[in-house]
């Protein structure tokens, strides 16, 4: 049946030509409709809830407003614990202000619960849209802790706003995140917090103190003891010290009023105030700078739900090409999607070298460029196979699928080496390269095909199983499997056809 069908591919060339066309254009049109993302969200079994309150808020207060949200979320029949920490200290691995609490909640195991990770979170932002004042962030565990490494942002997308000016980047901040708050599948968009907590601003008049006898660095450190305390001693207890700071009580400093009237003696006996000396007045400066390469930067900052990122991305600087920006301000784009482009171009390369070495080592193998072309024709047509799967199943282009297409491109020249090079055995012992083809073939097609279905039967459970981790290697196995099947079918139709045609050209040339 083989050797028939390989006749007949030699006498319906059109056929054959049409059918691998259209395979390679199924293959363009499904990466057009196939999205992109670094790496597929896995379910892990827990969501990490960020909750981020005003700059100003204290402690006590952060620690109220997460206990609440704690509260409505340990109601959900999907979460089966919630454990929280609010502000973290200097010395942790990863430190936090008093107005950001990490939320951990730990779900249902996945065979018991019926809602998916996306709806999951929807009804966490439902339960949580009620309470004033309240960001936040959701996120896997793990991702959380990658994205934050490698690019020191936690969402999965990151417009960074660079510049001079503070007030300018945030007034920019602020276009930009109306311009996506509309977009489907924005979920958790916010302004990375700059501005500050209000701030009680002492500036001493050289003049009025002079007039005083009194010197600034005198007066200052009395204000400093006064509002912020000093360390006075030492207490030796249990072989630690700590230090003892003396500064006036909260009942004498808690107002711009009563900091107004604090009372500063001078050289020649007087008593005034504080403000008899100094202006001082109310003032808001911004509670962080942060910076990037040297530069000043904002970011506003969301998550994507129910979409992939690259599409939201490709439809984010569709609406900031309209977004007017001052001489010296950019902005540019970050979080997972910057990890995203960065696996996207290094793993390219890596294809693009990965070739050169194969087609160079054919080559010298065949001592043949239009043998060696021939094997690597094979390619285009395996991965097409690969994104036509992708596309069928709603699987995205992440890292994942990227090695098993470089795996698939690994496959699919070996099986080919092996067809090539069976051929050129038989091709010694007749002059018909059709005849030699056919030989071959027919010795070769029960090896190939065991390799394939063998390979395709081991990756089953990797792209059949639902568990922990196999969000990360469905893709991977999906590839492979489509790929190689449709790869072996072309290589053992396609591949011949063309060794045939390119052998009759080749004998044509010689004789004239």
């Amino acid at each position: 049946a083989y050797s028939k069908a390989l006749r007949w591919s030699a006498s319906h060339v059109k056929i054959l030509i049409l059918i691998c066309f259209a395979v390679f254009a199924a293959g363009l049109l499904s990466v057009l409709g196939t999205g992109s993302e670094f790496m597929p969200e896995m379910d892990e079994s827990s969501l990490l809830v960020d909750i981020l309150l005003p700059p100003e808020t204290s402690l006590e207060e952060s620690s109220r407003i997460a206990s609440n949200v704690a509260a409505r979320l340990s109601e959900m029949p999907e979460i089966e614990r919630v454990v929280r920490a609010t502000g973290m200290a200097e010395g942790s691995d990863h430190t936090a202000p008093v107005n950001l609490t990490h939320t951990n909640c730990v779900l249902v195991q996945k065979e018991y619960r019926k809602a998916s990770i996306d709806e999951i979170k929807e009804k966490i932002r439902d339960a949580v849209s009620g309470i004033p004042g309240v960001i936040i962030q959701i996120n896997a565990p793990l991702q959380h802790r990658i994205n934050h490494i490698a690019t020191g942002i936690e969402t999965d997308i990151a417009v960074k706003v660079f510049g001079e000016e503070i007030h300018q980047i945030i007034s920019l901040s602020d276009q930009i995140m109306h311009l996506m708050e509309d977009i489907p599948g924005v979920r958790d968009l916010y302004i990375e917090q700059i501005t500050g907590v209000p701030q009680i601003q002492i500036k001493f008049d050289r003049y009025r103190l002079s007039r005083y006898d009194l010197n600034i660095d005198e007066v200052s450190t009395l204000a400093e003891i006064a509002l912020k305390g000093v360390a006075a001693t030492q207490l030796m207890q249990a072989q630690r010290r700590y230090d003892i700071f003396v500064r006036y009580d909260e009942e004498y400093r808690d107002t711009e009023e009563k900091i107004r009237n604090l009372l500063v003696s001078t050289p020649s006996g007087y008593i005034i105030p504080l403000s008899e000396i100094a202006d001082i007045r109310e003032s808001s400066k911004p509670a962080v700078i942060r910076r990037e390469n040297a530069l000043r930067r904002g970011v506003v900052q969301c998550n994507v739900s129910g979409r992939d990122i690259g599409k939201v991305v490709r439809e984010i600087k569709n609406r900031l090409d309209g977004l007017e920006m001052p001489e010296g301000y950019f902005y540019t784009f970050g979080g997972t999607y910057e990890s995203q482009i960065r696996a996207l171009r290094q793993l390219a390369w890596v294809v693009l070298f990965t070739l050169f070495i194969v087609f160079t080592l054919l080559v010298i193998d065949f001592q043949s460029v239009r043998q060696a072309l021939l094997i690597l024709i094979n390619i285009p047509l395996a991965l097409s196979g690969g994104m036509i799967i992708l596309f069928i199943t709603g699987l995205t282009l992440s890292v994942p699928s990227i090695v098993g297409f470089i795996a698939l491109t690994g496959i699919a020249v070996q099986d080919g080496i092996v067809l090539v090079n069976h051929i050129n055995r038989h091709r010694k012992q007749t002059d018909d390269p059709l005849a030699a083809v056919v030989l071959a073939g027919r010795n070769k097609i029960r090896p190939v095909l065991m390799t394939t279905f063998t390979t395709m039967l081991g990756l089953a459970p990797l792209a059949l199983r639902n568990v922990t981790g196999s969000e990360i290697q469905k893709p991977l196995a999906i590839v492979i499997i489509f790929g190689l099947f449709i790869s072996t079918l072309l290589t053992l139709i396609v591949l011949p056809f063309l060794y045939t045609a390119f052998e009759r050209k080749a004998m044509k040339q010689n004789e004239e």
